[in-house]
């Protein structure tokens, strides 16, 4: 076993694809697999503008939550990642989903 926390946020999905149309959405499920209630938010490091629903909360251990994640920009084709980051530093690293917006016309 490597060493370090298990992570307790776990994505269904480790990647996703959107094609670049306005509104469109791929749905994520986060579950805590951990032992205890943790807080949550989502941050984006990469292109495109996508908006997450919910994008923060909170989950007791073994609850999910369905993350709807929606195109609201994209300029050309883009790709980097959502990090759902737990608060609790029992909880781990955080969940990562890469995301590719594909499709795109002009710049």
């Amino acid at each position: 076993a490597t060493p370090g926390l298990d992570p307790w946020l776990v994505a269904s999905t480790p990647n996703i694809q959107l094609t670049c149309i306005l509104f469109n959405k791929v749905h994520v499920a986060l579950e805590n697999q951990g032992s205890d209630t943790v807080d949550w938010k989502v941050t984006q490091h990469g292109g495109g503008t996508l908006s997450e629903s919910p994008n923060h909360g909170n989950l007791g251990p073994n609850d999910v939550v369905d993350v709807v994640i929606t195109v609201t920009r994209s300029k050309g084709n883009q790709s980097g990642e959502l990090d759902f980051i737990p608060s609790n530093p029992q909880a781990g690293p955080p969940a990562v989903v890469t995301y590719n917006i594909l499709g795109c016309s002009g710049g």
